[in-house]
Order: structure tokens, then C-alpha cells, then sequence
């Protein structure tokens, strides 16, 4: 006797089962007999007659549990067995029955805007095309569509043109540029009428000659203004509803000029002219005539120039100005009167010397200048001169320029200082020698300096004989301040070796060559550096040899045929002096503790530098301090 545990259980989404379960009677009495007190259902052994389920075709589906298979409906579809779900038509294709394995395409040129469309109706006319028929036929030239659907093309608006079929928007109409259009006459309406025909362009027709738009995208005639410096009228003749613009340039002594208050612009359209909207009137705005004070030297004019400086101009609509008289000028431009015109700089009123208001003016003599119009003559004061007459500005004593001296024996004597101590001068004093450079507006000799690669005392104080500073020399000429090894009788004498001066600003003498470089030349603007791991013990080295190896480094010979090095004090080694000698062992049981790395020196790095940095080892202590004195 066999007994039966099995179960029912649900089928797989795609899947549903064939026909109904059937239980065996003689299964349940036999249960019943053998185990009369186990009377729960579940515990009953079942015999089914199906033990499989089976899978929905293409184009249907079924969720969990199903005992049938349902189909896709419009506007969707599945292609694949046992489909848990169906799937959206994609926007451009669509489905009109239900169990379909795909979707169809939307008729040529056009497309669905959504998922799922269920019909062929819901395929619209792409954009630039619109709804004839059965069929999706291009916007004509002139016409648009931006969008998809089946509406009309949309006819290009006044001040837009297309030239091209099948297009989703229109162009703008280029600056100058207008849609033709005619006038419709209507009584009683503002502006007496309306301009119409601008619609469905395929060209845009220029303005007439000299006239423009403000913008692009005009829409007739109207928009069409003369240019700046023309005028005209927009007129059309009784019989007639074509409107003609002729532009005329305004006449020399007149200008034409922006008329922003009557049509918005653009900065773009800053050279333009705006002028008045109506209809009826002048297109081309008024000519502004040239007041007193200014004029237009020809036709065509955007605006009126001021009378320059030293003229002026009384009348109206004039084309020139009048030049003011010999030795007069103007404060300012766009002067209207004569006696506007006033002594000009150079020149004061011969009345200051006791001649006649306004009768003349004077030059101002040699040393003196007046440096505006209308002003008294004045002395150039110390440190300036004027060598001519009538003269408006003061020059400069002084000359700093270097740049052109390339070495010790290359000196421009037109470089050369100067300086004036005294006002109302007519020339500079000249520096002592073609070495000598000064500042701007120098006032004293002592203010003449020797240039870059000389030196010598501020004056170029010089002596017949040997210049000493030595403690109670009897020498008069010896210069307070000089280097006692400074020996030259020259005023200015190159930089002697060891030093370097690479200014006129650097002062009198030249500087020594700091610690680690060297001047092995005279007459240097600068100094030359030592090598590597040297170093000189003093400053104002004149040589390459007093570059010798730096703290902490020791003079080593090197390979065969390779000379000699500065190498860095090993561990338990110092060396606190600048010379060509050898490391120095650190005192009996004391150590360095690694190679020393310091910033400075002859750079890349050396060893220890002083017999402090020798710790004791272990087990050792440093010997007390010397009892004091």
C-alpha cells in the first residue's frame, strides 16, 4: 500500500495549466480506513492528472497563477513565449489589434508623439510638413511648421522670410532689409491706414539708398529710416498705394544725429539714425544746423565738430572755423567769440609790461614760459631750464639713462648728467665726465653720480694729486668717505675687482662681492657665483681659486684626469672653516648621527659643520665647563 503526498501549486507568470484537477475517491476511503483520526484535508494524499503548465504564445501573456493566457491589446505587442507582460508601441509606430507580435511603422513623414498608439490616426505630419489627404506634403517656400501635427503650414510673418520648403521656422530679414508689403488706406484709422502683403515672403527687399532699420526682422517700408547725416520723405502719390523713401544728404553746416526717443534700438545700432514714425511725415527727422562755437565741413554729416583749440566760429551753419591771431589761442574747443581768444602759452598780455589791455602779446624770453593760455610768464625753477622763446614748459636737467652703455668701454656721452642750481635758466650745467648720470630735475653737482660699473665720490671731486683718507693725511683733495684702497684719480673709475655696482642708484661706490661669489674683473655690474659646494671665506673675493670648499665639506681629490671636489663631512666628521682642507674627526667617543643637509653655502647639501653637532655615545657624558674665572 502506497500513500501520496503531494501538493498543488501555482503556475509561473507565462504559464497556466491544461484542463481540471481530479482527486481519486478510492485514494481519500482508503486514507479514511488507515488513518481514521487524521481527518485534516491537507494530510489527505491527492492523485492529480496534471502535473505541468504550459506557456502563452507570442502575442499573449498571463500573470502568476493564471489558467489562461490573455492577449496584448492595441498598441501593444510581445514577440516572445511565455511574456509576463506586453510592451508600448514606441513614438513612431503603433498597433490597431490586439495578440500582435510587433508594432507597425507610421506612414513616410510621419510619426506617434507617445507611447502605445493604438491606431494610425494618432500618426502626425512631422515638423515642416503638413496634413493633405491620406499623405504629410512640405511647407511651401514662405511657410513653416515648428511642430508635429496635422495643422496647416504657418506663413512666414511680416519681417521674416523662408526660402526653402519643408523648414520649421523663418529668418529675420538683415538689417536694412524689409519684407515688401503695401499700404491699405483705412478712414478713420489711427495712422490712416495699415501696411499689409508682408505675410509668406520668400526674399526680403533692401531699404532705399542712405536709409537702414534699426534691427533685423523689419516688416515694411516703414521700418526703413534715413541714415545718418540724410534726410527724406516717405511719400506716395493720391492714385497710387505704392509709398516711395528718398533719402537726401543734409547740407555742409548741418549735421544729422541720433533720434533714440522715437524707436527702440540696439547697441549694435548705435551709428544709426532714428527718425520720426509717422507716416505721413518726414522720414529722415530735421538737419540740425551747426551752431556758433562748431561747423561740418561737408555734406552727409552725423554731427558737428567743436572748433578746435586756437579758433572759433561766431556764425551759424558754418563749414569752417576762424583761427585765432598770431600768438593768441583758446582755453578750450568750441569757441563762439573772438575774444575768446586769449595770449597762448609762451606769450603773456602786453598789458603786464605797460602796454594796452589787449593790445599784444609777448613772448615769454629764454628761461621763463607760460604754460596755458591767458598766463603770466614765470621763471623755470631749479633743475629746469627753457632755451627758446616763447616757450610753454620748462625741460628737465638730469639723465639716468643706461641703457645704452653694453660694457665699461661702451659709454654714450650724450647720456651724459647735468643739473641747474639757479630758476629762469636757459641750459643745464653739464656732470664733470661722460660717466656721470643725475637724476631728473638735479640741482646740484653733488647730484652727479658715476654710472653702473664706475665709481667714484658723488660731484666728481677730484684732486691733482693721490686721493687719500687716511688719518691725518695733509691732503686737501682726499675724499671724506672714499674706500681707503681707492686710489684712482679719475672721477669715475671701473669697479675695482671684488665689487660690482649694476646702477646708478646703487650709490657711489660700488659693493663688494658677498660671501660665495666673486668679481675677477674690474668694472663688473655684478659678481659671478662660486661653484657648488664652495664658498668664500670673506666677501669681496676677486678670484675663482678663493672659492674653496664650504663648511662641512672637504677637499678631495678625485679620479685620474678628473681634478679635485668639495665632498661632504662623513658621519663622525666636521669641518667649521671655508678652506681646501679635510674633515676633522669628532672627539673620542662621539658621533655624528647622519650626513647633515643645510640650506645655504655652496648648495647640495653638507655634512656637519661644527664639533657641537659631535653627540657623546652612549654611555658617555660631555666634560663639565671650565670653572669661571
Amino acid at each position: 500500500r502506497s500513500s501520496f503526498a503531494s501538493s498543488c501549486s501555482a503556475c509561473d507568470a507565462g504559464n497556466f495549466v491544461k484542463g481540471m484537477i481530479a482527486i481519486s475517491i478510492q485514494a481519500i476511503e482508503h486514507t479514511l480506513d488507515e488513518y481514521p483520526a487524521r481527518l485534516d484535508k491537507t494530510s489527505i494524499p491527492i492523485n492529480t492528472s496534471s502535473t505541468t503548465c504550459s506557456r502563452c504564445s507570442v502575442g499573449f501573456y498571463s500573470g502568476s497563477g493564471s489558467s489562461t493566457c490573455s492577449s496584448c491589446l492595441p498598441g501593444s505587442y510581445t514577440s516572445a513565449m511565455a511574456s509576463t507582460a506586453c510592451i508600448l508601441c514606441i513614438p513612431g509606430q503603433y498597433q490597431m489589434f490586439d495578440g500582435r507580435t510587433k508594432c507597425d511603422l507610421c506612414p513616410l513623414l510621419s510619426r506617434t508623439t507617445t507611447f502605445g498608439a493604438p491606431s494610425m490616426n494618432d500618426c502626425l505630419c512631422i515638423a515642416g510638413y503638413s496634413r493633405m489627404g491620406s499623405e504629410c506634403v512640405e511647407c511651401s517656400k514662405g511657410y513653416y511648421k515648428a511642430s508635429v501635427g496635422n495643422e496647416p503650414c504657418n506663413p512666414c510673418a511680416a519681417g521674416t522670410f523662408q526660402n526653402l520648403t519643408a523648414q520649421t521656422s523663418c529668418l529675420n530679414c538683415a538689417r536694412s532689409w524689409v519684407t515688401a508689403t503695401v499700404w491699405n488706406p483705412i478712414a478713420g484709422a489711427v495712422g490712416g491706414g495699415m501696411w499689409v502683403g508682408g505675410e509668406s515672403k520668400t526674399t526680403c527687399t533692401p531699404c532705399p539708398r542712405y536709409a537702414v532699420t534699426v534691427t533685423e526682422g523689419s516688416g515694411s517700408i516703414a521700418m526703413c529710416f534715413c541714415d545718418a547725416g540724410y534726410v527724406g520723405t516717405l511719400e506716395t502719390s493720391a492714385s497710387s498705394a505704392s509709398w516711395h523713401l528718398t533719402c537726401t544728404p543734409c547740407p555742409a553746416g548741418t549735421s544729422k544725429g541720433l533720434q533714440l526717443e522715437r524707436l527702440p534700438y540696439t547697441s549694435s545700432a548705435s551709428s544709426l539714425t532714428l527718425n520720426i514714425s509717422s507716416i505721413t511725415g518726414g522720414r529722415g527727422g530735421l538737419c540740425d544746423i551747426c551752431q556758433a562755437g562748431s561747423y561740418s565741413g561737408g555734406a552727409n554729416s552725423s554731427f558737428c565738430s567743436m572748433c578746435p583749440v586756437g579758433t572759433y566760429q561766431t556764425n551759424v551753419m558754418a563749414t569752417t572755423c576762424i583761427t585765432c591771431p598770431a600768438n593768441f589761442s583758446t582755453a578750450s574747443e568750441g569757441a563762439s567769440i573772438v575774444s575768446l581768444c586769449l595770449c597762448a602759452g609762451g606769450y603773456e598780455r602786453s598789458s603786464t609790461i605797460g602796454g594796452g589791455e589787449g593790445e599784444a602779446c609777448k613772448q615769454c624770453a629764454p628761461g621763463q614760459v607760460s604754460a596755458s593760455v591767458d598766463s603770466l610768464c614765470s621763471a623755470c625753477p631749479a633743475g629746469k631750464y627753457s632755451n627758446t622763446s616763447a616757450s610753454s614748459v620748462c625741460f628737465l636737467c638730469g639723465n639716468k639713462d643706461e641703457s645704452s652703455v653694453t660694457s665699461a668701454t661702451s659709454v654714450a656721452s650724450v647720456n651724459r648728467g647735468s643739473f641747474q642750481g639757479m630758476s629762469g635758466q636757459t641750459g643745464c650745467v653739464m656732470c664733470p665726465s661722460a660717466l656721470h648720470r643725475s637724476p631728473p630735475a638735479a640741482t646740484s653737482l653733488s647730484h652727479c653720480r658715476c654710472m653702473l660699473r664706475f665709481e667714484g665720490p658723488d660731484g666728481g671731486k677730484n684732486g691733482s694729486a693721490r686721493l687719500s683718507t687716511s688719518a691725518g693725511d695733509d691732503n686737501d683733495d682726499a675724499v671724506a668717505g672714499a674706500p681707503l684702497d681707492w686710489t684712482f684719480r679719475d672721477m669715475c673709475a671701473p669697479c675695482r675687482v671684488g665689487h660690482w655696482k649694476d646702477s646708478v642708484d646703487q650709490g657711489a661706490w660700488c659693493v663688494p662681492c658677498a660671501p660665495g661669489s666673486y668679481a675677477h674683473l674690474t668694472g663688473m655690474s655684478a659678481c659671478r657665483q662660486c661653484g657648488a659646494g664652495t664658498w668664500t671665506a670673506a666677501q669681496a673675493a676677486t678670484t675663482i681659486d678663493l672659492c674653496t670648499c664650504d663648511l662641512g665639506r672637504s677637499f678631495q681629490l678625485l679620479t685620474a684626469g678628473n681634478g679635485s671636489g668639495c665632498e661632504a663631512c662623513l658621519v663622525g666628521q666636521y669641518k667649521n672653516t671655508v678652506a681646501n682642507s679635510p674633515c676633522l674627526r669628532c672627539p673620542d667617543f662621539s658621533n655624528t648621527s647622519l650626513l647633515v643637509e643645510l640650506a645655504g653655502g655652496g648648495g647640495g647639501g653638507r655634512g656637519s659643520d661644527q664639533v657641537s653637532r659631535c653627540i657623546c655615545s652612549i654611555g658617555y657624558t660631555p666634560p663639565p665647563p671650565p670653572p669661571p674665572p
